[in-house]
């Protein structure tokens, strides 16, 4: 009897570890963050200004590239974009919180124009960081020149 009594024990344990112990509250949602809208809305301008100089763009879904690049240096956001079909990646820094990564990094594109880590070239502009993708560096793009420059004067 006492085995018995021990194995209802446990399964109303059990039972209320897996129920959450009746807890019926919803989730909130995030509050929402007016930084990352505004940054939204930054890279939508770029956006728009490469599409201004005849440039085909549209924004990529994530496929964790950029997430690898952005985690790499430690950029707030990054986007993944297709320019006349071909992927470049934009990150964003945080300009005011930057730790030791993030800024030798920054440093490193002002000082030389390119990545610390590939000597890939890079461009900066302000909070921004413009990069190639492994399969096509921003120098193989074939409308380099326009990319770069939109870029640089936005």
């Amino acid at each position: 009897m006492k085995k018995w009594g021990c194995i209802i024990i446990s399964m109303l344990m059990l039972g209320l570890l897996f129920t959450g112990c009746g807890d019926t509250t919803e989730p909130t949602a995030a509050p929402e963050n007016p930084a990352q809208e505004e940054s939204a809305g930054r890279i939508d301008q770029l956006i728009t200004a490469w599409e201004d100089a005849g440039l085909t763009v549209e924004k990529m879904p994530d496929t964790g590239t950029k997430n690898v690049a952005m985690n790499m240096y430690y950029a707030v956001n990054g986007y993944q974009i297709k320019i006349d079909g071909n992927p470049v990646i934009v990150m964003e820094f945080d300009l005011a919180n930057l730790n030791g990564v993030a800024q030798n990094y920054l440093d490193n594109i002002d000082e030389t124009g390119t990545d610390i880590k590939t000597y890939e070239p890079n461009w900066r502009n302000g909070e921004f960081a413009l990069m190639g993708t492994s399969d096509l560096p921003i120098d193989d793009h074939p409308q380099r020149d326009k990319i770069v420059e939109v870029f640089t004067g936005f």
